[in-house]
This record gives structure tokens, C-alpha cells and sequence, in this order.
């Protein structure tokens, strides 16, 4: 029995010296710094101190061993802990980012192709499979600016048919003209556009001046990028008012 108990204070002994050389070794301040907090640096100084202070007594090192040990397997417990937090962090923001990328809509692509025949006049197409001629010298046909503007036309005209046929008003015609004003030095941009919308039909203006300011404002495209460098205002006529 004795033996074994000797054997056991001597295992004891050697475990505590091993951990007071290494302790020594190390300034408290930087372990402190490995480990991570005060509290943890703390411990170490008194860990050291114990170490310093002991000299070979065997109650001394099995208290330094003690705390030692503690320390040391708290420490890994935390990083465990800050290992789980973080990757369930990590996760949360995948799924954000994910969640966010899936309900992003996507732009609307669209491709055109102009393809020059002789002096200024291209042949045009789009996706839609139309093709059109366009002419710089305006002979044979409608010159590229001429084209933009027919374009605005065209598109705020669809706007004002589509609402009007919502709120069933009766309309039975519409036309839209454009008058525009461009730069005198290139790249000539237009600067005053007016619209008249002329309506045909039993309708009633305050449903004709909604549509056309839901087209101005929100839903024709053509007018939208046209605004970026044009004063684009508006006129009604009612042919049956």
C-alpha cells in the first residue's frame, strides 16, 4: 500500500514540475495574451507565482497542477464554444446571403444588331425578329434620333391604352405626337420634348391625365432615360370632350 501511494506522489510530482518549468519559461503576459482575456492571464500569474514561491514542496505542485489543469481545460471548452458560435454565425449569414441572392430579380436582357447596306443606311433587327431600315440622311428612312423618338411615343402610347382598358374607359382612338428640341452642339442631345396625347372617345380627362402621369412616372422606359437629359412635358386633347 505504501508503494503505491509512493508511486503515485512521485507520478504527482514529476506532472508538477514538468508544468512549473514550462510556466516558468513563459512570461505571464505573454501566456495571458495566448489565452485570450484577464481573467485567464490572471490565473497564470498565479500559476507562476505558486511555481516561484513553492520550491519542491509536493503541495505545492499538486496545487499548481490543479490549476494548471482547470485552466487549461477551460480554455479549450471556450474555444469549442467559440468554434460552435461562429460557425452557427457563418451559417445564419450564408443563409441571409442566399435567401437575399434568390429573391434579387434578375435584369431583362435584350440584344439588337444594326447592319450597314450603303452610304448611312443600316438594316436593324432585334430580338423580336422585326427588322427596320435606318437611315442617317433620313431618304430612306427614319434617322436614328427620329427613331427615339418615335420609340417614346410608341411606348408611353402603350402605357395610356393599357391603363385606360383597366379603368374601361371608353376610348376609341389615340394618338401621340412629339415635339422635341435638340442641343445645337453634338452630341446633340434633345432637351424639350412635348407630348400631346390626343384621345378619342367618351372619356374622362381626369382618367386620361392619371394614365399619362403613371406612364411619365413610373412605367415607360423610353421617357425615363429621356428625363435624364430632356424637360419632357405633357398635353391632352379631347377629341369628344
Amino acid at each position: 500500500m505504501d508503494n503505491k501511494a509512493d508511486a503515485l506522489e512521485a507520478r504527482t510530482k514529476a506532472f508538477a514540475l514538468r508544468i512549473i518549468r514550462v510556466i516558468r519559461s513563459l512570461p505571464s503576459e505573454a501566456v495571458a495574451r495566448i489565452i485570450g482575456n484577464q481573467r485567464r492571464g490572471r490565473r497564470i500569474r498565479v500559476l507562476a507565482g505558486i511555481a516561484s514561491g513553492c520550491g519542491n514542496s509536493i503541495r505545492c505542485h499538486v496545487k499548481a497542477s490543479k490549476i494548471g489543469s482547470e485552466s487549461v481545460s477551460s480554455h479549450f471548452q471556450r474555444l469549442k464554444n467559440n468554434r460552435e458560435k461562429r460557425f452557427l454565425i457563418n451559417n445564419q449569414q450564408s443563409q441571409i446571403n442566399n435567401s437575399a441572392n434568390h429573391h434579387t430579380p434578375k435584369g431583362i436582357m435584350t440584344s439588337a444588331r444594326a447592319t450597314w447596306t450603303e452610304k448611312h443606311r443600316f438594316n436593324a433587327i432585334s430580338d423580336s425578329g422585326h427588322s427596320i431600315v435606318m437611315d442617317g440622311d433620313k431618304t430612306a428612312g427614319n434617322s436614328p434620333m427620329e427613331l427615339v423618338l418615335i420609340a417614346l411615343c410608341g411606348c408611353t402610347g402603350y402605357d395610356v391604352v393599357s391603363i385606360l382598358q383597366k379603368k374601361r374607359e371608353p376610348f376609341t382612338g389615340l394618338e401621340v405626337r412629339a415635339e422635341a428640341e435638340r442641343a445645337a452642339d453634338p452630341p446633340s442631345v434633345y432637351t424639350q420634348i412635348r407630348l400631346i396625347y390626343r384621345v378619342g372617345g367618351k372619356v374622362s380627362r381626369k382618367a386620361v391625365e392619371d394614365a399619362v402621369n403613371l406612364s411619365k412616372t413610373k412605367y415607360c422606359s423610353v421617357s425615363a432615360m429621356l428625363d435624364k437629359t430632356a424637360k419632357i412635358s405633357t398635353e391632352i386633347e379631347l377629341e369628344d370632350a
